[in-house]
């Protein structure tokens, strides 16, 4: 039995068991686009099991662990991006690739892909897809180029199905009135964003782009939620990980958040266009949490070690 209301909205059923952080994430999933909503009964007990120890897994695997530490809302001060129809030959691009992640909790291991495309002349496409016979999430940015190789998304979708109520949010960058519609489960809403906006899926293809080209602070504005969410990462050296596909010299990128004891590192491959190799998460609480590139190829080429 179902009940829309427009006023009162149940919070979502959470597994009590997990970390914060992990719960903060889990109901930002769960709960319902804004406006109207669509209140369910809870999942039934016999399902509660297998979503107390499958769930944290997924959660691992959404990208670099979406818990923004500061957000805000921010009014565009700067222009609109400049037309993206030639790129600069000095600029390096990501090339195609295709990554395969795991991570476990609890014995139990989840499998994601990140895919990066051609779809169009200069625009491309990174796609990211968790699943498992239990649930699935799946999201897709479609963007361009700028002449001077920065990331301008065009178009962000959002899909979950199988955790709880299913969800779908998409977003339409207007680069011309520099704005962007906002569409969570039919209810579409429009708010202004900067220039450099990102979507939850393209501001980490950014990221990497930036540390091939040799930039040690980086800093993102990522349209999420209705709101603009500030990400910034630092540079912090070099390292040589062991990994599934041998060994690799990787760039060592932190999260920088305030006033946040949680901590958040990603190593990046050198030599092959700073591809995600893997991601480490402590919570404050002293649990640690870690995603592990299991296979990849770049450009066609089989990611491997030396």
């Amino acid at each position: 039995m179902t009940l829309k209301t427009t006023q009162s909205h149940p919070k979502p059923w959470l597994p009590v068991h997990l970390p914060f952080s992990a719960r903060a994430l889990l109901k930002r999933l769960l709960t319902p686009g804004p406006v109207e909503r669509t209140v369910e009964s809870s999942p039934p007990a016999t399902h509660l099991s297998t979503n107390r120890v499958w769930l944290p897994a997924l959660l691992l695997l959404t990208p670099l662990f979406m818990h923004p530490a500061t957000a805000s809302e921010l009014t565009p001060t700067q222009t609109a991006p400049s037309d993206s129809a030639t790129v600069t030959q000095a600029v390096k691009l990501p090339k195609p690739f295709k990554a395969v992640y795991e991570a476990k909790y609890g014995g139990l291991s989840v499998t994601a892909t990140r895919t990066l495309r051609s779809v169009d002349g200069n625009a491309m496409e990174l796609r990211f897809l968790a699943s498992s016979w239990l649930a699935k999430i799946e999201e897709v940015s479609t963007f361009t180029w700028g002449t001077e190789g920065q990331l301008i998304p065009q178009h962000y979708l959002y899909k979950r199905s199988g955790l709880g109520r299913d969800r779908n949010a998409e977003l339409n960058f207007d680069w011309q009135t520099q704005k962007v519609v906002n569409n969570v489960q039919n209810k579409p809403w429009t708010m202004p964003v900067p220039s450099d906006a990102q979507d939850k899926l393209s501001y980490q293809l950014q990221l990497r782009h930036d540390v091939h080209n040799r930039k040690t602070d980086m800093n993102y504005q990522v349209a999420d939620g209705g709101r603009i969410k500030h990400y910034q990462f630092e540079v912090q050296g070099e390292e040589v990980l062991t990994t599934p596909v041998g060994k690799l010299n990787t760039t060592r990128v932190k999260r920088i958040r305030d006033d946040n004891e949680r901590v958040t590192i990603l190593w990046l491959a050198n030599d092959w266009d700073h591809l995600l190799i893997r991601i480490q998460q402590q919570e404050e609480d002293g649990k640690h949490y870690e995603i592990n590139l299991a296979s990849a190829e770049l450009n066609g080429t089989p990611v491997k070690g030396f």
